[in-house]
């Protein structure tokens, strides 16, 4: 028997190959490998369901089965439904996409003025979890000027997310199956199909989806701030913690600063730079620790 550390902490005692469940003890039917691999794991100590899931996965290999024409024709239909309910005026081909992996990417094209549906259907019973990010286009611009993306997670066989564009570029998306113990899946045979739907979005739409996005990121910003503190309190104290505070509010005002320089786009690489160097002048006054590194997190 051998004990290998694995990156969850804790150790994870894995048999040789033949030794262990993989008989299922003296006389009884052999279990399939994953179920060995998975039972095998259970039984020592510190291991977790969702942990034992991914470990008899990456030992057994995928568990699902690749899908028929015929199935791949009806997630196909689904897809173009699904996607057609939100008002697309154009609507693509469905794509097919299989990868034995952790995960699966589809990049998406995108022009400014224009908002994107994105059904996806799959055949499995397990959920799936993902994200759409923005790729900045060869003029540099993100495809939109408020988010730098957007995450999603899908219960049932297909889902739909949507996002619209401010400037060209792409929309990676990316998907991953997710178990019923709440692991990602890996070592998985992952087989979706993607429909993207485009709808044409005018002046004021625009602007009203403007104006809420850059609320909800402000919103996420101020969450994100509340916990940094909360986190350099705890480390440090509070006089550290609120001068670490007044920094990144520093480095805040300077980016809106050069981002209404530039005429409400995203500021330039270069300008983006002087402003962390002066949230890293602030910092290093704060303090620093025993590895030369400033105490205080870096602005959201």
């Amino acid at each position: 028997m051998k004990t290998r550390w694995v990156p969850n902490r804790f150790a994870v005692l894995l048999f040789a190959a033949g030794c262990g469940g993989a008989s299922g003890g003296g006389g009884d039917t052999p279990k399939d490998p994953y179920t060995a691999a998975y039972e095998d794991c259970m039984q020592y100590g510190g291991a977790t369901p969702a942990v034992c899931e991914t470990v008899a996965r990456q030992k057994a290999g995928p568990q699902q089965k690749a899908n028929s024409e015929e199935q791949w024709a009806t997630l196909e239909k689904a897809a173009d439904e699904k996607v057609r309910t939100n008002g697309a005026t154009d609507v693509g081909k469905p794509v097919r996409l299989s990868k034995t992996g952790f995960y699966v990417e589809h990049p998406i094209s995108v022009t400014a003025g224009h908002c994107y549906d994105v059904a996806v259907t799959w055949a499995s019973g397990w959920k799936t979890s993902g994200a759409v990010m923005f790729v900045p286009g060869p003029d540099g611009k993100s495809p939109n000027e408020n988010l730098g993306g957007k995450n999603l997670s899908f219960e049932t066989s297909g889902g739909m997310i949507s996002f619209c564009a401010d400037n060209a570029g792409v929309a990676n998306l990316s998907l991953s199956g997710v178990g019923n113990n709440g692991a990602m899946l890996n070592n998985e045979l992952l087989e979706y199909v993607v429909s993207v739907g485009t709808r044409k979005e005018s002046a004021d739409q625009a602007a009203a989806r403007r104006k809420e996005e850059a609320k909800a990121a402000d919103q996420g910003r101020s969450q994100i701030e509340v916990n940094l503190y909360s986190s350099e309190e705890r480390q440090y104290g509070p006089a550290v913690a609120g001068a670490c505070m007044r920094c990144r509010k520093q480095y805040r005002n300077c980016y809106d600063d050069q981002k209404k320089a530039a005429g409400g786009k995203d500021p330039s690489k270069e300008a983006v730079e002087r402003c962390f160097l002066s949230f890293e002048t602030c910092g290093q006054g704060v303090g620093m620790d025993a590895r030369g590194r400033i105490l205080c997190s870096s602005p959201p």
